[in-house]
């Protein structure tokens, strides 16, 4: 495992392909990913230990700005991830890599206001 962030326990599990975030040595939430050739997909997430939206979106943040200093381009296919994180990049697009749901997804952002 590969630490990512100390302050907030994040660690790269690339063997099962998974971003993981601990509190008090559980495991609070998971962001699984497939790399394809050179985009990082990011395609499950489950944050259950994560009680706040700011820490779900910080344990987001974390991931894709790793994937980011990995070279690699993002794809998100997770509707939740992409939920959470719309609204934080629609009033700071300069801290994210660009953020594109993937294309069989059939909804809008009106949909999670729903």
């Amino acid at each position: 495992m590969r630490v990512v962030s100390k302050r907030r326990n994040i660690v790269d599990n690339p063997v099962q392909s998974r971003y993981e975030i601990y509190r008090n040595g559980q495991v609070q939430g998971i962001a699984k990913y497939r790399i394809e050739g050179a985009t990082l997909r990011f395609y499950f997430c489950q944050t259950k230990g994560l009680r706040t939206l700011w820490e779900r979106r910080a344990f987001y943040l974390a991931a894709a700005r790793d994937a980011q200093h990995r070279r690699l381009d993002i794809d998100i296919t997770s509707r939740i991830m992409v939920a959470e994180l719309l609204s934080f990049t629609e009033s700071q697009p300069k801290t994210l890599p660009p953020l594109r749901p993937h294309p069989m997804m059939t909804w809008s952002p009106e949909d999670r206001l729903a």
